[in-house]
């Protein structure tokens, strides 16, 4: 693959990312108008959507149309995009958030409920579309159910509450070593193509710094769900016989974003948020690295054989 390829597959999702996202969040307002986006509500479902494109146009770049076709079991990576980034977004919707708040009577239990449903209906759907080689038995299709959900639920509200900047490159810094980990283990097209992912958080991450933005909460759902559907594809195609323990470190050092932190580090709050994004980089370390002890060799895309 030519590096023009490469290069089209993790900038181009990044630059139509920032461009959405600046549609979508109007940074440039100023007064009482930004009170809303910085609450990561308004516009909300830029991201979601951000990342569901950029990871598509990474695949179609890699693939071709044939990516459209599902000719192989990991092609349905898009459709795993595609509901990750759909349900979410819908879910970021103000009447779809509204509705669950009068059915609750609480504005807090409502939203809460909302998206845990929206994390329930994105875990099963994608347990059921998403069937890779050595992975049809009901334990894998369970453990790629709990995979999703579980850092899904639990991301979101780290989402919401630290800022886009932090998010950003906690994000980042998960996609992008799991990228390596993929590379390592012989899949250099599902490697560039996490990288697309990658960029895409980098890009949210950036451009939240123009008016305090938060990712807000689909966007911690989204991007779980496509990193765990990439984890699962990664280690199906896997020729170099990592441990299935450095396969999730990526994903589960984002749960570092939601961690409690003792109280004095809320006086703190960048010190806090430096401190988060540092703690998820070392566990991704660790995790590439133990994954560089185990691998040797490379490929460019398996086949399902």
């Amino acid at each position: 693959m030519s590096p023009t390829a490469i290069g089209a597959s993790v900038m181009l999702p990044a630059v139509l990312a920032a461009l959405l996202l600046l549609v979508a969040w109007r940074p440039w307002r100023r007064g009482d108008e930004l009170a809303a986006p910085s609450t990561g509500t308004d516009g909300a479902w830029a991201v979601p959507i951000a990342l569901a494109i950029g990871w598509m146009i990474a695949l179609r770049v890699q693939e071709g149309e044939a990516i459209w076709e599902l000719r192989q079991r990991w092609h349905w990576l898009v459709v795993a995009a595609a509901i990750g980034g759909g349900v979410s977004a819908l879910f970021a919707l103000r009447w779809v958030r509204q509705w669950f708040i009068d059915w609750r009577r609480s504005e807090r239990l409502g939203e809460a409920m909302s998206l845990n449903v929206a994390a329930i209906v994105i875990a099963f759907a994608i347990r059921w579309s998403l069937t890779l080689p050595g992975q049809e038995s009901y334990g894998d299709r369970l453990l790629l159910l709990v995979s999703v959900l579980m850092p899904a639920v639990l991301l979101w509200p780290a989402t919401r509450r630290e800022p886009g900047i932090v998010c950003g490159a906690a994000l980042w810094a998960s996609a992008a070593g799991l990228s390596a980990i993929v590379l390592m283990s012989g899949f250099a097209k599902l490697a560039i193509s996490i990288g697309a992912l990658a960029a895409v958080a980098a890009a949210a991450g950036v451009v939240s710094l123009w008016g305090g933005r938060r990712l807000g909460a689909p966007a911690g759902i989204a991007f779980a769900a496509l990193l765990a559907s990439a984890t699962a594809a990664g280690r199906a195609y896997d020729d170099a016989d990592i441990h299935a323990a450095v396969w999730f470190l990526p994903l589960l050092s984002l749960l570092l974003l939601a961690a409690p932190l003792p109280r004095v580090w809320a006086e703190r709050p960048r010190a806090a948020g430096l401190f988060r994004v540092v703690a998820v980089a070392i566990l991704v370390a660790i995790a590439v690295a133990a994954a560089a002890l185990q691998s040797g060799g490379g490929g460019l895309a398996p086949s399902d054989g």
